[in-house]
């Protein structure tokens, strides 16, 4: 069983470096197998990353028209989810990585938070 310390060692440097983003991070989530970690950015780019290698695991995903302001990934790993400043939500595939349905939109402005359901059936 882990122990939290009762200060955060914050002296430690990272262990890897995710480099790949041309504008500063917006939202990341690591997925449930804790093997692939997902990004969203101000320059309108999702990045998947496998945790292992550090290095980004295919092309970048585009389909925000602004910012990917909030990323989330399924209890069940099968489907992630993007929002963006132009409002829209856009589900993806994970093993095909495009999209599963057409985008959402579901705001006149930015989305700031999404999550799923314990069952990957709601968003």
């Amino acid at each position: 069983m882990s122990h939290l310390p009762d200060e955060p060692n914050f002296t430690l440097p990272p262990s890897k470096f995710f480099v790949g983003h041309t504008d500063p991070l917006t939202s990341v989530a690591l997925f449930p197998d804790s093997k692939m970690v997902i990004s969203g950015s101000y320059d309108r780019r999702i990045r998947l990353w496998d945790v292992g290698s550090g290095k980004e695991s295919g092309e970048p995903l585009r389909g925000h028209k602004i910012s990917v302001s909030v990323v989330a990934v399924s209890p069940d790993g099968t489907m992630f989810v993007s929002g963006g400043g132009d409002g829209r939500i856009l589900i993806w595939n994970t093993t095909t990585r495009n999209l599963a349905i057409e985008p959402i939109q579901a705001h006149s402005n930015k989305i700031d938070s999404m999550s799923f359901s314990p069952d990957s059936t709601i968003i």
